[in-house]
């Protein structure tokens, strides 16, 4: 379309609609994202070493110990942040 014209066309008008709606949804998306992102870290709460620890209501036993872990590999036995070195020799899993 040229420049300088004062309105759209009829034949463009329901595109113009639809591309000024489509840029007011992804505005208020960011805002939303914008205040997450903020919300998360203002009042995140801070998780274990090992968020993936089996609660009570995947198993069978009605209350697990404190240190019962259902992820046991190696990449949740590092502390984090992850030191520089987090092991000397190459860790062989039992």
């Amino acid at each position: 379309m040229p420049r300088r014209y004062s309105d759209y066309p009829d034949a463009f008008a329901a595109w113009n609609m639809l591309s000024s709606i489509g840029s007011m949804i992804s505005a208020v998306a960011t805002l939303l994202f914008i205040y997450i992102l903020f919300d998360i870290f203002a009042n995140g709460k801070v998780v274990s070493h090992n968020p993936w620890a089996v609660p009570v209501f995947f198993s069978e036993t009605p209350i697990l110990p404190e240190d019962s872990l259902a992820s046991d590999t190696l990449e949740w036995t590092v502390e984090s942040p992850i030191p520089y070195h987090s092991y000397i020799e190459v860790p062989v899993q039992s």
